[in-house]
C-alpha cells in the first residue's frame, strides 16, 4: 500500500505520463483559450449596439438575433480549449481520487462548452421580457433549450470540480498550499451560480454572470499555470 501510494505521488510530481513540455503547452494554451474568450466577449459586445455587459448575458452575443454572432462563437470555442487543457494539466498533475475527478469534471465542463458554442440562444432572457414569456410559453427552439441545459451542466461541473480539486491539491506534493484558496475559489463559484440562477439579481445579472465565469473557468486555467511552474521548479 505505502508503495503503490508513494508511486502515485512521484508520477504526480512528474506530470503523470505527459511529458512536462507537453503540460507547459497545454497550460500556454489554456490561458490563451481564455484570453480569446474574453477578446469575443468585448468584441461582440462593442459589434452589438446596445448591449450592456452590466445587465446581459455573454451568451446572447452568439444569439440568433445578435450582430455577428460568430464573434462570440469563436469565443465559446476558446472557452473549450481553455477547459479542456486546463483539465488534461490536472489530471496528469493531480494525486487522489479526488484531485482526478476534479480535473476530469474540468475536461467535461470544456467539452460541454462546445455544445453550449454551436446550440445557440434565440434571444435574451436576461434583458428581454418577451424571451422570457416565449421560454414559459415553450415557443423557443430546442437549440435554445440545449445551451441552457449545457451551460447549467457546464457550471454545476465546474463548482463541484473546484471542491474535488482542493482536496486532491491538499494531496499533491508541493502543491498543498492552494488548497485553501482553491476551496475558497469552489465556496465562491458556488454562491455565484445559485445567485445567478435564482434571477435575484435586478439590472446586474451580466455582471453577476462574469463573477461566476471568472472564478468558476479562471481557476482551474489559473491551477494549471500555477502547478506547472511549481512542477517545473522541483
Amino acid at each position: 500500500m505505502h508503495s503503490s501510494t508513494t508511486t502515485t505521488d512521484h508520477r504526480a510530481a512528474e506530470g503523470g505520463t505527459t511529458p512536462r513540455p507537453a503540460l507547459s503547452r497545454l497550460g500556454r494554451a489554456s490561458a490563451l483559450g481564455l484570453g480569446v474568450f474574453v477578446a469575443a466577449v468585448v468584441v461582440g459586445g462593442v459589434l452589438n449596439p446596445g448591449y450592456s455587459h452590466r445587465s446581459d448575458a455573454m451568451s446572447s452575443l452568439a444569439a440568433h438575433d445578435a450582430t455577428a454572432p460568430g464573434v462570440m462563437i469563436v469565443g465559446f470555442l476558446g472557452l473549450t480549449l481553455a477547459l479542456l487543457s486546463a483539465g488534461v494539466v490536472l489530471v496528469r498533475t493531480l494525486s487522489g481520487k479526488a484531485g482526478v475527478a476534479g480535473a476530469v469534471l474540468v475536461i467535461l465542463a470544456g467539452a460541454t462548452s462546445v455544445v453550449v458554442s454551436f446550440a445557440r440562444l434565440d434571444c435574451s432572457p436576461l434583458v428581454s421580457a418577451s424571451c422570457v414569456a416565449r421560454e414559459k410559453a415553450g415557443t423557443v427552439s430546442g437549440g435554445h433549450v440545449v445551451h441552457n441545459l449545457a451551460s447549467l451542466v457546464l457550471f454545476v461541473a465546474l463548482v463541484v470540480g473546484l471542491f474535488l480539486l482542493a482536496a486532491g491539491l491538499r494531496r499533491t506534493p508541493g502543491l498543498g498550499h492552494l488548497a485553501r484558496p482553491t476551496r475558497a475559489a469552489a465556496v465562491a463559484a458556488l454562491v455565484l451560480m445559485v445567485w445567478f440562477g435564482s434571477g435575484a439579481y435586478g439590472d446586474e445579472g451580466g455582471i453577476v454572470q462574469r463573477a461566476l465565469v471568472l472564478v468558476a473557468v479562471g481557476w482551474p486555467v489559473f491551477l494549471a499555470g500555477r502547478v506547472n511552474r511549481v512542477s517545473g521548479r522541483r
